[in-house]
């Protein structure tokens, strides 16, 4: 069982030692009711990301053409990451829609690094765009340069 009062407190403990702030926290909504309050105490944006082929599918097919084309990469050192990868393979429901998953027989090969990204990308993907103020930006850069 996962202790989520503990993942949290850890959570805000790394934010406040490394002076991150958070733009919004994608999470599974598989058994998410017992910690979405403690989460929603952080103030930004929660993201349901359901795992599920057909809402992962996007993110996956472009993660992987992205890998392909050798635009991602990641430290091969990294024996959780390299581990992860490994017993990741790609399924597809009776859509075609694919997502990352394991063997089903395969307890101890674990693919959450592997998962957490994916999250991560969809995250990303699904960012709305900040929308920009112009006279706002101009402003501040007249701040900045001494000019009123």
């Amino acid at each position: 069982k996962n202790d989520y009062k503990f993942i949290i407190k850890k959570l805000k403990e790394i934010l406040e030692e490394n002076e991150l702030l958070l733009d919004s926290i994608g999470y599974d909504t598989h058994n998410a009711d017992g910690f979405l309050g403690d989460l929603e105490e952080l103030g930004v944006p929660l993201i349901a990301i359901t795992q599920s082929a057909q809402f992962l599918n996007d993110a996956t097919v472009d993660f992987e053409l992205n890998v392909r084309c050798g635009n991602i990469e990641y430290n091969r050192k990294n024996e959780l990451m390299s581990w992860s990868v490994v017993n990741a393979k790609t399924t597809k429901n009776s859509y075609g829609s694919v997502k990352v998953d394991k063997e089903i027989r395969a307890k101890y090969k674990r693919i959450d690094v592997v998962d957490s990204t994916l999250d991560s990308y969809v995250l990303a993907m699904k960012k709305p765009e900040k929308k920009v103020d112009v006279n706002e930006q101009i402003e501040n850069y007249l701040l900045m340069s001494g000019d009123e």
